[in-house]
């Protein structure tokens, strides 16, 4: 190996440990969007990475150790994120079917939690109907907590592992779109 292949790999190696490094470190005290971004990158593919497992409080811990970007371009995740978790670590969990359960936090479900939950299953069964789909991938739909920044849509989908994730906002399950909205969701789990 010539001395310029040893010192690049050298080079390469300290750049590895560091990036490693930086996902778990904290470099300043004071917030990373005053002392730059360049060490935030690994740590947001990350925390996207644990999202994605719904790993949502390995998550919320590493956000707490990021900016939200150059131009506040996490932001938007970052509310998800905050909505999902909150709902998570204070909810509950109901299987409806094999492939279908609900995750809700009773306090805010309140007694209707049973009709929402006959109704989401209603309509996750009329899509399958009508699309001809055999409801063989395991879902969660999840009814986000009452959470700031969680109110401006009306529910999503993500491929989560190991099942599809429907989120619905609370607004929409007081505003009287909640089987609609459900339904189209689990459109995108079928399709």
């Amino acid at each position: 190996m010539s001395a310029r292949e040893a010192g690049d790999s050298k080079l390469r190696a300290r750049r590895t440990q560091d990036r490693r490094a930086s996902l778990v470190r904290v470099s300043q005290a004071s917030p990373s969007a005053y002392w730059g971004l360049q060490e935030d990158v690994a740590r947001w593919h990350a925390i996207y990475a644990l999202y994605s497992n719904d790993n949502l409080e390995g998550a919320a811990a590493l956000v707490e150790e990021s900016s939200v970007g150059v131009r506040g371009q996490h932001l938007p995740f970052l509310q998800i994120l905050e909505a999902e978790w909150a709902t998570q670590s204070q909810g509950e969990r109901r299987r409806l079917a094999p492939w279908l359960e609900i995750e809700f936090v009773p306090e805010e479900a309140g007694d209707g939690i049973d009709e929402l939950a006959k109704v989401a299953l209603a309509a996750c069964e009329m899509v399958g109907n009508r699309l001809d789909w055999r409801h063989e991938v395991p879902v969660r739909l999840s009814l986000l907590a009452e959470e700031p920044g969680s109110g401006y849509r009306l529910g999503y989908e993500v491929p989560k592992y190991p099942y599809e994730k429907i989120c619905i906002s609370p607004t929409t399950i007081h505003d009287g779109s909640f089987a609609s909205v459900v339904a189209h969701e689990y459109g995108h789990v079928a399709s």
